[in-house]
């Protein structure tokens, strides 16, 4: 008969005339608890498959005398913490942790000197540069200075409409003109006049209109600029 282990305990000990004796109980994954005093049924893991050969029922319970391991449960090797790491990142990594350790025991030296000598030392210039040396050391190694690049010069307002609004494309009047509204703010009267001579209709037309609504823009830009100069 093959049973699957749930789990074991030792249920008595004790000393007879052929020594130490032990009464393990053990439970199938079906519910059914069995006793054996064969020592090494206490330490099967849970899942192990058993053949206990015939049982014997006395008074309700079942025990068995002996038993064979037909199959163990699988064991997972554990997760490879270090797979991606290079040699260069071990380094790194060992560096990062001797100077957090080394950091940690300079800072708390510090601090137990301030609180068995406090009223002494709180105003020595000493005590005060070793803690701020501490706290220095513990903020996380910064890396390497790299070179910024230059900022880009900042782009006037006509720049950012024909660079940025040139290559839109409207597959309908109602969207180049919800556009012009909603994003351009302007108004009905301002829309009428800026599409009109237009055939919104073509996709040539409204491409022209909306170079020309552009164009018309830039040029308002740059009179802005110009007279904010002068």
């Amino acid at each position: 008969m093959q049973i699957t282990v749930k789990s074991t305990r030792v249920l008595k000990t004790g000393t007879n005339k052929s020594g130490d004796w032990e009464l393990i109980g053990l439970t199938s994954d079906d519910g059914t608890t069995y006793t054996t005093f064969f020592k090494s049924a206490s330490s099967l893991a849970p899942g192990t498959v058993i053949d206990i050969g015939e049982p014997e029922i006395k008074e309700g319970k079942v025990s068995f005398k002996d038993f064979t391991v037909v199959s163990a449960p699988p064991v997972f090797a554990p997760a490879d913490k270090s797979e991606g790491m290079t040699p260069e990142k071990w380094a790194e990594k060992d560096r990062a942790e001797q100077w957090s350790r080394e950091c940690n025991t300079c800072f708390m030296g510090i601090m137990n000197l301030a609180s068995s000598h406090y009223e002494e030392v709180q105003e020595l210039p000493l005590f005060k540069a070793a803690c701020l040396w501490g706290l220095a050391h513990f903020q996380p190694a910064k890396p390497e200075t790299q070179q910024k690049p230059s900022p880009e010069p900042a782009k006037s307002k006509s720049e950012g409409i024909t660079t940025d609004l040139s290559s839109l494309v409207f597959t309908d009047a109602g969207k180049l003109k919800t556009y012009l509204k909603a994003d351009l703010k302007m108004t009905g009267i301002e829309i009428a006049a800026a599409t009109a001579g237009y055939n919104l209709l073509t996709e040539d037309g409204r491409r022209d209109c909306w170079a020309d609504i552009l164009k018309t823009r830039e040029q308002e830009s740059q009179m802005t600029e110009t007279n904010l100069e002068g």
